[in-house]
């Protein structure tokens, strides 16, 4: 069975309360139930559900992009560390 999750914030009607509603956070696990039959293939097709987990450590003000991009240059500096002194001029 396929995993599914939420890349953007899902507010759905409650079924069990009428008039009431239920959000979705970004990066949670979804279903088509918790959705609902009817929009499910939209919000698919738009991305604001998918198949990848929505990235670790992403900050709030950020995007998926811009946090994957500052968490491979964090990455990079720490491989780096320890030719730091090769790296610069004499």
């Amino acid at each position: 069975m396929t995993t599914f999750y939420a890349w953007t914030e899902i507010t759905v009607p409650n079924s069990a309360v009428k008039g009431a509603f239920i959000t979705i956070p970004v990066g949670k696990e979804v279903t088509k139930s918790q959705v609902g039959e009817k929009d499910w293939d939209n919000l698919l097709a738009a991305g604001v559900i998918r198949t990848t987990e929505y990235p670790k450590g992403v900050l709030t003000s950020e995007s998926p992009r811009n946090a994957i991009l500052r968490k491979a240059s964090e990455q990079m500096k720490k491989a780096n560390e320890p030719f730091k002194h090769e790296l610069e001029p004499s």
